[in-house]
Parts: C-alpha cells; structure tokens; sequence
C-alpha cells in the first residue's frame, strides 16, 4: 500500500453515528491519512464509515479486515472518487447500502455482503472485487461487476437474527476465500463457529 498507518482502531463497537438526517453522518468521519480498522463492529450509525476527499490530493486510505457492519441506515461503507478503501475478511449485513468503492485503487475481498437493500457493492473506476459472496442484496452489484472467485451463496450464519453472522460448520464459503498467505484465512468474511 506505501502509506503508513497514522491511526488504529481495533475491538470496539461503534453505533450511533446519526439518524440519517445528515447524508453526512457517521460512526467514523474520514478526511485524511491511513487508518486500519480491525475487529469492529458498526452499527446502527448512518453511514458505518465515510471516507471523504476534499480535493484529489487526498492521502486518505482505510484499511477494515475482520470487520462486523450491520444495520446502517444509509450504507456501510461510503467513500468519494479520491479516497481509497480496502476492506477484506469482512461481514456486511442489513444496511441501506453494502459498499461505495469510487477509486481504482479500493478493493473488497473475502468478504460477505447480504440482505443490504439496495446494492450489495456498487462503485465506479474499476475497483478490485474478489473472492467474495455477494448475496441476497436488493441488487448484488451496481457500477462494478461480480470478481474473480465471487459467488453468490447463502453463507449460511448461526443466528443472523440475533447477530451471530459465525459461519455454521456447512457454510459453502468455508475455504472460498483468496489463497494467498496474506489473508491467514481463506474463509470468507468472520471464522466459523466451533
């Protein structure tokens, strides 16, 4: 990626980022530099994540991986043309919207994106979408089309209703994800129960 780590935000919960009064509104506002997000959960905010350029010399870059995103009023994660998002080994269930990827340069990987009621992963500039299960969402894909090693499955969670989005034992996205080694995980999106 070339860019530093400026901030970390790991293990915690974020909600109540607006009552999507303000198309603005956030659980985590983004202008600049890298943050990495991990091991989170967003929920009921406005926009779980907005990353927002000011102008195209922007340096701003999120990296989310392991990630919950669920029940966001407008989208789960949002971004401009200028921002660049990489979001891997994530779960995105139950938002307006799953994902906006607007830079050439954002990607979505092993991730799972379902029952959002609009699209699924939308975007525009060609981003990387790969080894993902974008299912049951209002319109799969909207802007970007279906990646290499994408399905659209079922994932089979333990509990979806009471947020438990652990993969059962016969989830058809066990080992689906990217086999190279920086992903330490081939399942798609959260580990599966035990």
């Amino acid at each position: 990626m070339g860019v530093g780590v400026a901030v970390q935000i790991r293990d915690l919960t974020i909600t109540g980022g607006g009552d999507g009064s303000d198309y603005f509104e956030a659980g985590l506002w983004h202008t600049g530099g890298h943050i990495e997000v991990r091991n989170c959960r967003f929920t009921g905010n406005n926009v779980g994540i907005f990353t927002w350029c000011f102008d195209s010399n922007c340096d701003a870059v999120l990296t989310a991986t392991n990630s919950i995103f669920d029940h966001n009023l407008r989208i789960a994660v949002d971004a401009n043309e200028h921002a660049i998002h990489h979001l891997i080994n994530n779960t995105i269930v139950a938002n307006g919207r799953g994902v906006a990827l607007n830079n050439t340069g954002s990607r979505i990987e092993n991730s799972i994106v379902v029952h959002n009621t609009h699209e699924g992963v939308g975007g525009n500039n060609a981003p990387t979408v790969r080894y993902n299960d974008v299912w049951s969402n209002g319109c799969n894909y909207s802007g970007v089309a279906a990646g290499p090693g994408d399905v659209s499955l079922d994932p089979l969670f333990e509990d979806e209703g009471a947020g438990d989005y652990r993969l059962q034992i016969g989830s058809p996205v066990l080992d689906a994800g990217n086999l190279a080694v920086e992903y330490n995980d081939r399942n798609v999106g959260l580990k599966p129960s035990s």
